[in-house]
Formats: C-alpha cells, sequence, structure tokens
C-alpha cells in the first residue's frame, strides 16, 4: 500500500488568491513533507483549533471527542476560578515595603502585585488542566443496536448521531405540536 501526500499552500477558488481552480500537483518529496515551515504551519493551525481553549469553542477539530459544550464548560471553570482565586486575594493591605517594577505614568507594578499573579496561576491552572484532561480522555458515547444484538446475538456499538439545528427544531416541532381532536 501506497500513500501519497500533495502540497498546495494556495487557494482553489475562483474568488480567493489567484483564482485557479485548475492545478497540476507533483506527489511531495520526503524532504518537503518534512520541512519546518510545512510543519510549523500544520501544527500551528491544527494546534491553535484544538489546543486554544478560547478558540476552539468557534471553531472545533471535526473529529474530536472534546466536544463544544466540553469546551464552554472548561472556559467557565477557567472563569470561574480565576473569579474565586481573585476574591482570595482581592483587598489585601499592600506592602509599602515592596519595590515597584514598573512604573507607567500613574500604572506601576509592584513586586507584591507580581507575587499575588504567580500564586493565583499556581492555584488555578492545576485545577483546569486536570479538568480538561478529564475532558479529553474520555471516549465519545455510543448507543447500541438492541435489535441487532437479539436477532445476531453479537453485540455492535454505533456512534450516537451528533444533533443539528435542523434535527432539534424537527423533535421540538413534534413533541410540542397540538392537534384538534
Amino acid at each position: 500500500r501506497r500513500c501519497w501526500h500533495f502540497l498546495c499552500s494556495t487557494w482553489l477558488c475562483s474568488t480567493r488568491g489567484d483564482r485557479m481552480t485548475d492545478r497540476t500537483f507533483h506527489p511531495a518529496k520526503k524532504n518537503e513533507i518534512t520541512s519546518f515551515s510545512n510543519i510549523f504551519q500544520s501544527k500551528t493551525s491544527s494546534g491553535f483549533r484544538d489546543e486554544h481553549i478560547w478558540i476552539s469553542i468557534l471553531d472545533p477539530p471535526q473529529r474530536s471527542p472534546f466536544t463544544r459544550v466540553q469546551r464552554v464548560s472548561c472556559c467557565m471553570c477557567l472563569l470561574l476560578c480565576t473569579m474565586a482565586i481573585n476574591i482570595i486575594f482581592w483587598n489585601l493591605p499592600t506592602d509599602s515595603q515592596s519595590p515597584v517594577i514598573i512604573k507607567v505614568g500613574s500604572f506601576h507594578v509592584t513586586w507584591q502585585e507580581i507575587m499575588i499573579g504567580i500564586e493565583s496561576g499556581l492555584l488555578m491552572f492545576p485545577i483546569n488542566i486536570l479538568i480538561i484532561t478529564i475532558f479529553r480522555s474520555i471516549k465519545p458515547r455510543q448507543a447500541q443496536s438492541k435489535e441487532k444484538e437479539q436477532d445476531s446475538g453479537i453485540s455492535e456499538t454505533k456512534m450516537a448521531p451528533v444533533p443539528t439545528l435542523k434535527s432539534l427544531l424537527k423533535v421540538n416541532a413534534d413533541s410540542f405540536s397540538l392537534e384538534h381532536v
């Protein structure tokens, strides 16, 4: 079995780029596939969509078991943990002996404020990384076909269908329809 890779870094569209829709591609050589620019571009684009928790809500990877609802839950946890930890450090007495590290106009950052930021991060991120790791390691739900299991005696599993807006509206319209008797 042979596998061929074709690299294309341009649009194949009549309205974007150089507006060409007809191109000839040659199989990529091993050094082209493993080049830094190719690996960097593919890893950053896929990594940005999957690893950046806030961006991945809007544009999640297609075949990721980490659902959009789970991603929103992680973002809400991150936000609420940040708020809870900031409450811990809110209204602390300021240390007059703490040296000013950065001063721009009326804005200044002291060593005490930097330490509070580091402590907040050390308290917040392990909790959120644990939650994200749990969500990423969960396998997707599978619906079992009971009819086939009873007929053939073999347990066969199927992926649960992904709900779409159209299917949700149809289910809601069917369940809430009023018939006149």
